[in-house]
């Protein structure tokens, strides 16, 4: 569900990004993609992470990125250095600025979209006033856990709010309440074929209604994995290094083409946690 931002402040990304917003509302899109909009002015973002180092092992700078970014012309912010253009739409109506921003590790990708020319000003402000700062890294390649942020929880939101918007008034009201009515849910849009297999963020918002079984029913919580360059998403158990990332075995048994029974694979999953749990072989 979007979220309204009542007063100019800073909104975290991730990956070390953040972009100042005001009196708008946000979300986060299937694709992952981060959006902000009023009546007047929409903004959406793409960030993409990269390998720590190029093919001959040298460090991946922003310098190095921005040699691959062919259009714009050149400007640079805090911690990164980009292009931008303007450029008209399709409709040959909206207006659009285009940037490409990269830091070290990773690239952002801007749109900012408006139809008057007044809200220009306001985009180019908005957008080369973002700010990029290295997240810390791990000490060790093991992993660590960190609550969600505001991008993470805007994500799983909108992944419900896709498969939600897929049930009856009634399902909701009473089906939906339940871990078992939500597996029941997912297994009727399948059975329906309402999504297409080809189709990943579909999926993951399926697997994510999946995982929400074992938030309710079994002691899991959302938490941010990060270990070394990676960081995602997936459940925990209570305060244990137990993790399992249900919706995304959902999502890639679906994706391969298997015929997925998702109470079997709840159980087969659940089955293998307890196993875990009674070895006592965890921290």
């Amino acid at each position: 569900m979007p979220i309204s931002v009542t007063e100019p402040r800073w909104v975290d990304l991730w990956a070390g990004w953040r972009v100042p917003l005001g009196w708008c509302q946000i979300d986060r899109e299937l694709d992952g993609s981060f959006v902000a909009w009023t009546d007047d002015w929409s903004l959406q973002l793409n960030i993409v992470e990269v390998g720590a180092q190029t093919n001959t092992g040298a460090p991946m700078t922003k310098e190095l990125l921005i040699q691959t970014q062919e259009i714009g012309r050149p400007f640079d912010g805090n911690g990164w250095i980009g292009k931008q253009s303007l450029v008209k739409a399709e409709d040959d109506e909206t207006q659009q600025i285009l940037a490409t921003q990269c830091a070290d590790q990773s690239v952002l990708y801007c749109t900012f979209s408006c139809l008057e020319d007044q809200f220009l000003r306001l985009g180019h402000g908005v957008v080369g006033a973002i700010e990029h700062y290295p997240p810390k890294q791990n000490v060790s390649a093991g992993m660590s856990y960190h609550e969600l942020d505001e991008c993470d929880q805007l994500l799983l939101g909108c992944r419900r709010a896709a498969v939600e918007a897929r049930l009856s008034a009634y399902d909701m009201r009473t089906t939906y309440q339940t871990g078992k009515g939500k597996l029941n849910c997912v297994r009727g849009i399948l059975f329906a074929k309402q999504v297409s297999l080809s189709d990943n963020g579909a999926l993951m918002a399926l697997g994510t209604i999946f995982a929400d079984v074992f938030v309710q029913d079994a002691g899991f919580h959302w938490v941010q994995v990060r270990q070394g360059d990676d960081r995602y998403l997936a459940l925990r158990y209570k305060e244990t290094s137990v993790v399992i990332n249900a919706a995304e075995s959902l999502a890639k048994r679906l994706e391969a083409g298997e015929k997925v029974n998702v109470h079997e694979l709840y159980k087969l999953i659940a089955d293998k946690v307890n196993e875990v749990l009674a070895s006592g072989q965890y921290d």
